[in-house]
This record gives structure tokens, sequence and C-alpha cells, in this order.
């Protein structure tokens, strides 16, 4: 794999850095300092996550961070976790210390995103497993020691774990130079050296949160989402409605004034897909107040006939019972959307027609799109004034 070469920036003070995975909402974002965690003596342990496994999958958020690392403009990272418990779903580069939110004017290109083997962009390596995800990116070059926030991984939750729960970790047997030798960690400089590293990995455990309800006894409190419908049926141009109502699951919202967090504040979002016009309004959220949200109604349409989906995320922060750990969560739900219509043609198009007598037009052809099936009824504007039609049938 060819990283492209960007010049060299040496840090003000050249040192080991540390890589690790944070909760998002658990790190500062003024003056961040990850990857200190929790000591043990002197040794670093990572954070324990936490989150439900539910039916559709719930998602948990995951922050890939460095701190006090040598200038880098870029990396190449992949992580490593058992996919009966937690499968890639994307990743999140938005408050990238080496993006444009902290680096005016960067971009960011994206080298390789590889899902459980599977290439989103560019190739995927004989390291890449159903097990990881692996993520290349050169972005804007940082000066000094840096510290902050690398990527977001998002993980579908699908299985529970045994007591104790999984390892979130990294990949090994990377081939070329790495930041932590013997882990899948480049860290990169734009030399063909990248900073070196010690990495500290983390731990998934939901052995204690049960599916649903619950006293709030232990694992995470969390909530799930439900829709009025599965599948909208809908003619092209025409409007239908969604109705979503989360309910509170596990004693949530649990203990309030999360860090960072919302309490019982539940953020919505959407994904779908080209062509289907969804009109969730930015920053719409609604609270539980323990029990569930009043229902939240979302238009949809599509202007051209045809099968489409949105999934809507209800996002949150829970925080864990036994540990104290945020997680990030996100309650999916899916609406697939079919969209009819259909066509029809007249002839002729032009016509002569001798004062006082009429013409035959024939409909030449009544067109399904997609599935339409109902009445077709037929009308016509005369311009200018004066000449007389009739439909049969009508």
């Amino acid at each position: 794999m060819a990283i492209p070469q960007i010049p060299t920036v040496q840090a003000s003070s050249p040192g080991v850095g540390v890589v690790c995975i944070e909760d998002f909402t658990s790190v500062p974002q003024t003056n961040p300092i990850p990857c200190n965690h929790i000591l043990s003596g002197t040794t670093a342990i990572g954070p324990t996550f936490d989150g439900p496994f539910v039916t559709p999958n719930h998602q948990i958020q995951f922050g890939l961070y460095v701190n006090a690392s040598n200038a880098l403009n870029g990396w190449d990272i992949t992580l490593l976790a058992n996919h009966n418990f937690l499968v890639p779903a994307s990743v999140d580069p938005t408050h990238s210390l080496v993006g444009p939110e902290n680096i005016p004017g960067a971009s960011l290109a994206v080298v390789v995103l590889c899902l459980q083997g599977v290439s989103k962009t560019g190739n995927c390596l004989s390291t890449d497993t159903i097990d990881t995800l692996h993520y290349s990116v050169v972005g804007g070059k940082t000066t000094g020691v840096s510290s902050g926030l690398l990527f977001t991984a998002v993980y579908n939750i699908t299985g529970q774990t045994p007591a104790g729960g999984i390892s979130l970790g990294y990949q090994s047997g990377c081939a070329g130079s790495q930041s932590v030798p013997g882990s899948c960690i480049a860290i990169l400089t734009g030399t063909p050296s990248p900073a070196p590293e010690t990495s500290m990995s983390a731990t998934f455990d939901n052995s204690g949160t049960p599916s649903t309800g619950g006293t709030g006894t232990s694992g995470v409190p969390f909530v799930t989402m439900t829709s009025n419908v599965a599948n909208l049926n809908l003619l092209a141009g025409k409007t239908g409605t969604v109705s979503l109502t989360v309910t509170a699951q596990n004693g949530w919202p649990g203990t309030l004034g999360l860090p960072g967090g919302s309490d019982d504040t539940i953020g919505f979002s959407d994904i779908a897909s080209t062509g289907l016009t969804v009109s969730l309004a930015p920053g719409t959220t609604c609270s539980t107040a323990g029990t569930a949200c009043p229902p939240v109604t979302i238009s949809v349409s599509a202007a051209v006939a045809g099968n489409y989906f949105v999934t809507f995320f209800g996002n949150y922060v829970a925080n864990s019972y036994t540990t104290g750990q945020n997680n990030t969560l996100s309650a999916p739900v899916t609406v697939n959307v079919k969209v009819t219509d259909y066509s029809w043609t007249v002839t002729p198009t032009t016509i002569d027609i001798p004062k006082g007598t009429f013409t035959n037009l024939a409909v030449g052809t009544l067109t399904s799109l997609n599935g339409f099936a109902g009445t077709v009824t037929f009308s016509a504007v005369v311009a200018p004034a004066g000449l007389t039609t009739n439909f049969s049938p009508t």
C-alpha cells in the first residue's frame, strides 16, 4: 500500500505517545487529555464499554485517540474485535485532529477503508478479516506534541458477551514499520518512519445488561425505538409520514448529569437512499421522562418511482451502573419505502380538425411503474378556449 508522502515536520518535543480507545463524551473537547483512563499501579487500563443486545442491533461508538504523539498527518490502524459481538458498521472522521475542524484548509484523503475484509475504499490486506476494521487516512499536518481524536469507529452490537467481556484491540502481523511493534498501528508522519507509540485497548462487556425491561441495577440503562410502519407505499411526488417512539429500558435514564452527556435527551439522525427526501430537522430531540417520548413524526417522499429505505437513529449517552463508564449508543429502526408511479402516451400529438367536426385520439400506452395499481382519471386543459374534449372512458 502506497501512502502519499508529506514533507517532514518534526515534533517540538519528540517522544513516545499513546494510542487508545475512549468514549467521545468522556474526553474534554478543549485541551483533550485522552488515554489516561484508569491506573492500576503504574499500568493504564482501558475502559469497559457496555450496550444492549436487542433487535434491531444497537450501535456503539468508540473514539480512537492519540496522546502526546510526535507531529502527525494521518494513520493506518486495524481494529480487532470478535464479530459475534461487535461488527464494524462505519467510521466518522468528524473532529479529527488532522481534519479541517482542527487544521483550517486541511482535507482528509481516505487511503483504505476495509470492514470485515470487504473493501469500501482502497485495497484490503491479508490481515483484514471478518473481525477487523481497517482505516487509513492522510490529512493535515499537526505541529509539536499532538493529542486528540483520530476517528470514531461505529459498531453494531451483535451478541451478548460472556461475563468479563471481550477485547477491543488491534490486529497483529501487519507488514512494514509500525508505531507499536507487533500491532497494526501506524501513526503517519509524512516520512517512511511512523511515530513511536504505545497502545491501550478496551473491553466490551454487556453480559449484565438485560435485553429489555429490568430494574436498573446492572449493565447499562438504554432505550429502544420503534416505527409505526415497517413498510411505506407512496405515489411519486406524494408525501407519507413515519412516527417514531422511543421507550425507556433497564431503568433509563439512570444516573443523570453525565460528563459531556445529555441526561434524558435522545437526538435523532437518519441515513436514506439517494432520491428519498426525509424531513427530519437537524437538532430534533425528545425526552422519555423514564417511560417513553411523545411520538416524533417525520415526512418522507420521492419524485421518482423506485425502492428506497431510511434508517433512523435515536442517539444518546448512557452511563454504566457498574463501571461509571459513558457509552455513546444509537437505537436504530429502518423503514422500507416503495414509491410507485405511472406513465402514459397519446397519439397522434398533432392534429388538423375541420371546423365543426371531431377527431379521436388514442391513449397509446398506460404503464405501471414499480407496481402501481389503481384508477387513473383523465382530464384536459384547453388553451385558448374553444376546443371541446370528451374522454371515454373517463
